[in-house]
C-alpha cells in the first residue's frame, strides 16, 4: 500500500446564490485529518453562514497555517466546456478564470449575459460529465437542479483564491489544470462532485453529518470522508490519472475534470 499523501482532508458544498460576501445556509465545510477519530464541522470563524468571500479567506488560511498537505473537494466545477472556450478564444485556464472573473463582477444578474448559458441541463456538457450518468451542464441556468450560477460564482472565488495564495507564496496545485501528477507534498484543490461518492455513506454517517440532518453538510462530509478513506486505501494516484486518450487528456487540461470519475 501506498503512503498516505494528505494530514488533512477538506470537503466543501457550494451555492451560487446571493453576493459573494452574503451568508449562505447551503454552503458547508468539512475537515477530516488523518487518524482523527472524526470529521470537524468546520463553521465560519465570523459565527455566521459562510458566504464564498469567507470560504475563500478560510481557505488561504487553512493552508497557510497547515503542518502538512492538505486537499481540498470543492463542490462546483472549475471550468467549461471547450466549446464555450473556443467560442471566447481562451486556450487556458488562467484566462478563463480572469474572464469569468470580470464577467461576475461586472453583473449582479443570475446568468451570463451574452456567454451561451444553456437553457437545460444536458447540452453542453465537459467531457467530465459525459463520463458520469447525473452531473449537469454547467452553463445550465434556470430551474430546479441548475449549477451555472455556482460554477460562475465558483470560478470567480477561484481567481481571487489562486491570486491569493501566490501573493503569499502558497505553493498549491489545482488539479488537473497544473498537471495530472501531484507532487508529493503538495496542497492540492480539486472538483468534487458528492453524487459519486454519497450512497456509500448514507446508512454510516453520524447523526450531526447524516442527509437527515443536514443534505448540504452530509454533502460536504462525504467529499472529505472520500477523500480520507482513498487515500488512507493508496487509491488517490489512480484518481488523479483517469484512463484518458492523450487528446482527452488536452481537452481536459481546460475543462477540468471531477477526482473519483475514471
Amino acid at each position: 500500500m501506498s503512503a498516505v499523501r494528505f494530514s488533512q482532508y477538506i470537503g466543501i458544498d457550494y451555492s451560487g446564490a446571493g453576493r459573494d460576501d452574503q451568508g449562505q445556509a447551503n454552503i458547508q465545510c468539512c475537515c477530516w485529518k488523518h487518524m482523527a477519530d472524526g470529521c470537524e464541522n468546520a463553521r465560519s470563524p465570523a459565527g455566521r453562514n459562510w458566504s464564498r468571500q469567507a470560504v475563500c479567506e478560510w481557505i488561504t488560511d487553512r493552508l497557510a497555517t497547515a503542518e502538512g498537505p492538505v486537499i481540498i473537494g470543492l463542490d462546483h466545477g472549475f471550468s467549461y466546456p471547450l466549446s464555450y472556450l473556443q467560442q471566447q478564444d481562451i486556450d487556458c485556464w488562467d484566462a478563463l478564470l480572469e474572464h469569468i472573473f470580470r464577467l461576475h463582477n461586472e453583473s449582479e444578474r443570475p446568468s451570463l449575459h451574452g456567454a451561451g448559458q444553456s437553457v437545460g441541463p444536458n447540452h453542453p456538457l465537459r467531457l467530465a460529465e459525459m463520463w458520469t450518468v447525473s452531473a449537469k451542464s454547467v452553463l445550465w441556468y434556470g430551474g430546479k437542479g441548475q449549477v451555472g450560477p455556482a460554477t460562475r460564482a465558483g470560478i470567480a472565488q477561484l481567481y481571487r483564491l489562486r491570486q491569493g495564495l501566490r501573493r503569499q507564496g502558497i505553493k498549491t496545485h489545482f488539479w488537473p489544470f497544473d498537471g495530472w501528477s501531484v507532487p508529493a507534498g503538495s496542497y492540492v484543490i480539486c472538483e468534487a462532485y458528492p453524487a459519486i461518492y454519497k450512497r456509500r455513506y448514507e446508512q454510516v454517517a453520524p447523526a450531526e453529518f447524516s442527509k437527515a440532518a443536514n443534505p448540504d453538510l452530509f454533502d460536504a462530509y462525504c467529499v472529505a470522508r472520500w477523500l480520507k478513506e482513498r487515500d488512507e486505501a493508496g487509491l488517490l494516484e489512480y484518481y488523479f490519472t483517469p484512463p484518458l486518450t492523450p487528446e482527452e487528456k488536452a481537452q481536459a487540461r481546460l475543462e477540468g475534470w471531477i477526482l473519483g470519475v475514471c
